[in-house]
């Protein structure tokens, strides 16, 4: 038995010295134009390889440099797939009952080039096999399996992956640099171990990934536990503008900042199209700038899933200057174009600053502001969400302040037809009413109010507001770009309506039952500032049918033989100054007509 052993392994020694023998002598190189030609039969393009080597280092070393894949589609034939050297260890006695064992395989500079086409599908650029028929499959299948081909490790460095997503509403392009990849327990028909690092979008490597593939020859390819995390502040923009042309669309500006983590517990791939997705996505400390706003998106807090190509958002949080965002929702339709569900409430200390912020102009309301929003949306740009938002929600303000504009003031001022009113009801009112005539602001009681949104227009249908002056009942539009346009029915305080029908005896004909003066008014809140406008036309309208009514009333009277009767209408008191407030309102009324 010992010597059958000592002869085994002294023949076994003359084999490999053989081998080795063999491989020393063996010129390699002059196949090279042979393999280049095979291997671009079956890749479907041009192949060219700079150099092949065989060498025994214990091992069978068999290496290969500048290796290109070429684009026979182009005239000036640019390399699509690419490598600057590959070194693959085989082991020898493997082969003997062949079985093609890899111990190892090294990579330097791979260049791979993927295109994700408009259905979906993705292609890798320069591999382009032709059609093979069902007979030839079937044929070629009994010696696939026959191949157990299995690599302990394969090592990739300083690779590059070129991504170009042609499925999208807007394209992209984005090339992915200094990839170390380490790939361990190679098989095609069982899972394999993988860990890359790369550079995304960045000068250094930014992006990590690691869990596990595989099978690569079952039609299906499952990618599992697999955990990936970036960081945001390593993101180049002027490369993330080049390669995603969205970015600057949507507006994003310098200062990304946050990590994100994903963790894809199931991925599968049929026919280079996805199936099955289920993922786990997380942001903490996110922070994001746009064109739109003066002020950037800040302590952003993200938990959220992908099903699919539905992205579920457990819980986000954000602040926007002293405002806090909080919300949750759905995006459906992810990889082109978004559909998004949300519902969202925001909490603002500073109404004027937070809309100065968004709006970068300014605004004419300011105070403690609230608002829970349900909706619906679509689009990946401002311009498309605010346009086909929809949905309702509820705002409410407190310590409320109509900045630069007296409501009271301006709506006496516009009445041209009751000249100096606005002087003269101060000789009427309490010193508190005298004091908020005089202000350049008007203090709001604190409103609640339901709303709606259409077409880029928030709809307060029910609104009423309410100051130590009165009180206004109407609608009011507010749209999404920041002007706020609406009518209504503004009603003055006991106090204050008492005081107008001293100043101005025929404002008793804009009262009711009760003796509070009320009128319509239109209103406007806009960046440029506050303006209020009476209803004039209803105005003198109603004056003037109130006094025609009374001058009739005194006709028939006198026709009758009774006496005028006597009250705040009547007497030498009441007309002072009627006939003049008479004429402007014919002349107003003639020159509405």
């Amino acid at each position: 038995m010992k010597k059958f052993i000592i002869a085994s392994l002294i023949i076994l020694a003359i084999m490999v010295a053989v081998v080795a023998v063999f491989i020393a002598t063996f010129d390699v190189e002059r196949y090279n134009k042979t393999i280049a030609s095979q291997i671009g039969s079956a890749v479907g393009n041009p192949v060219e390889i700079g150099r092949l080597s065989l060498e025994w280092k214990g091992k069978i070393l068999l290496g290969v440099e500048d290796f290109r894949i070429l684009d026979g589609e182009s005239a000036e034939k640019k390399p699509e797939l690419s490598f600057e050297r590959a070194d693959m260890a085989l082991e020898l006695l493997p082969l003997l009952s062949k079985q093609f064992k890899v111990s190892s395989v090294s990579v330097s500079g791979p260049k791979l080039h993927l295109v994700r086409a408009k259905d979906g599908t993705i292609e890798i650029r320069g591999y382009r096999p032709k059609a093979v028929n069902e007979a030839a499959k079937k044929a070629a299948a009994p010696a696939s399996a026959a191949l157990n081909f299995s690599v302990r490790s394969i090592v990739v460095r300083n690779g590059t992956l070129r991504f170009e997503d042609l499925a999208g509403e807007a394209p992209a392009d984005i090339t992915i640099d200094s990839i170390d990849a380490d790939i361990k327990n190679v098989s095609l028909i069982t899972p394999v171990d993988i860990a890359v690092k790369m550079a995304l979008l960045s000068a250094k490597q930014n992006f990590s990934i690691s869990g596990t593939a595989g099978p690569f020859i079952s039609g299906v390819l499952n990618i599992k536990d697999l955990n990936a995390d970036i960081d945001l502040a390593t993101i180049d923009h002027a490369k993330l503008v080049r390669a995603v042309p969205a970015a600057q669309k949507i507006g994003i500006k310098e200062g990304l900042a946050g990590l994100i983590k994903a963790e894809i517990k199931k991925l599968e791939l049929d026919g280079n199209k996805i199936k099955n997705l289920s993922a786990d996505l997380a942001l903490t400390g996110g922070r994001i700038s746009l064109s739109q706003m003066k002020a950037p998106i800040e302590k952003m807090d993200l938990s959220a899933s992908v099903q699919n190509d539905k992205l579920s958002i457990r819980s986000f949080s954000a602040a926007v200057s002293d405002a806090v965002l909080k919300g949750s929702g759905d995006i459906t339709n992810i990889y082109a174009k978004p559909g998004s569900t949300l519902r969202i409430e925001a909490e603002v200390k500073s109404l004027k600053q937070f809309l100065a912020l968004l709006a970068g102009s300014k605004q004419g309301l300011d105070g403690k502001a609230g608002l829970s929003f349900n909706g619906s949306m679509s689009g990946t740009t401002w311009d498309d969400i605010s346009q086909t938002i929809s949905g309702s929600g509820k705002f409410s303000l407190d310590n409320g302040v109509l900045t630069d504009t007296n409501l009271l003031a301006q709506s006496l001022e516009k009445l041209s037809m009751f000249p100096g009113l606005a002087e003269k009801v101060k000789e009427f009112l309490p010193a508190q009413l005298r004091e908020s005539l005089g202000r350049e602001y008007t203090l709001l009681k604190p409103i609640s109010q339901q709303f709606t949104v259409k077409d880029g227009i928030a709809a307060f249908n029910d609104l009423k507001i309410d100051t130590d002056f009165g009180n206004l009942k109407g609608a009011a539009n507010l749209a999404l770009k920041g002007e706020v346009n609406g009518t209504g029915m503004l009603s003055f305080s006991p106090e204050l309506s008492g005081a107008l029908i001293k100043a101005a005896a025929p404002m008793s004909y804009l009262a009711d039952g009760q003796n509070i003066v009320a009128f319509p008014i239109t209103f406007k809140i806009s960046g440029a500032g506050s303006s209020v406008m009476p209803d004039l036309k209803y105005i003198g309208t109603r004056v003037m049918a109130q006094k025609g009514g009374e001058l009739l009333n005194d006709l028939l009277n006198k026709g009758s033989g009774k006496e005028q009767p006597s009250g705040a209408a009547g007497g030498q008191t009441e007309t002072q100054g009627t006939g003049d407030i008479m004429d402007n309102l014919k002349k107003l009324l003639n020159k509405e007509e």
